[in-house]
């Protein structure tokens, strides 16, 4: 096909409409990847609230530990947390140009119970630094978990 030339916009098909395997094979591709979007479920901060919650959150030398509380009903696991380490200048008004900031997201794959609780801690090397001319300051977040949908007994 000539690359200059303009597509027709519409073209009459007359008789059955035959597809190449590799056209069936990326339709098909295509709705199997549609159905496991459709399975995944987002939800927003307020319902991630809702369900999990960050307590007893420490930092110290590159360090983060805290606990997950599951609020919920439904046993959880997979939980993705983000943590920013982000750079406070001493000074504000003479910052640094290099600034050691950065985010790190780690997955806890233990599964937590029902009104059950999980431990974790991770230490980051990068955020250990002899500077003395600013800190970091740690956020953590929770950006994805997996609920586990229970098994129906067969009678």
């Amino acid at each position: 096909m000539d690359p200059g030339c303009e597509l027709p916009v519409t073209e009459s098909v007359t008789g059955p409409l035959r597809l190449s395997r590799a056209a069936a094979f990326v339709g098909v591709a295509l709705v199997v990847a549609t159905l496991a979007i459709a399975a995944e479920t987002l939800v927003t901060p307020e319902d991630v609230a809702r369900t999990l919650a960050i307590e007893n959150l420490a930092t110290q030398d590159g360090r983060v530990a805290g606990v997950i509380a599951n609020e919920s009903d439904r046993t959880v696991r997979g939980v993705a947390l983000q943590i920013l380490f982000s750079w406070l200048w001493a000074d504000e008004h003479r910052q640094g140009t290099n600034d050691p900031s950065f985010v790190v997201t780690e997955v806890l794959h233990d599964e937590i119970p029902p009104h059950g609780n999980l431990t974790f801690g991770y230490s980051y090397p990068s955020a250990m630094t002899g500077r003395t001319d600013g800190r970091f300051l740690v956020d953590v977040r929770i950006v994805a978990f997996n609920t586990v949908a229970e098994a129906r007994q067969a009678y």
